[in-house]
């Protein structure tokens, strides 16, 4: 069985490693960069703006997490 981790680093890669010390095929491949937004001023403005069947995501270093 072969693992692909999409998680960023440097979490993705150490994930990765453990996984192959297990004897485990590991591909890493981050498949997004998580940076600081120079737009934070702007979110109380965007979740105002929401409606009510509207979906919010937050991702987190090490949880994930959805609002309804």
């Amino acid at each position: 069985m072969s693992i692909l981790i999409t998680k960023p680093n440097p979490d993705g890669r150490k994930l990765a490693q453990m996984i192959r010390s297990i004897g485990m095929t590991v591909l890493h491949a981050p498949l997004i960069k998580i940076i600081p937004s120079d737009e934070i001023i702007l979110l109380p403005i965007k979740l105002s703006q929401l409606n009510h069947a509207d979906l919010i995501f937050f991702y987190q270093k090490t949880q994930f997490g959805m609002l309804i």
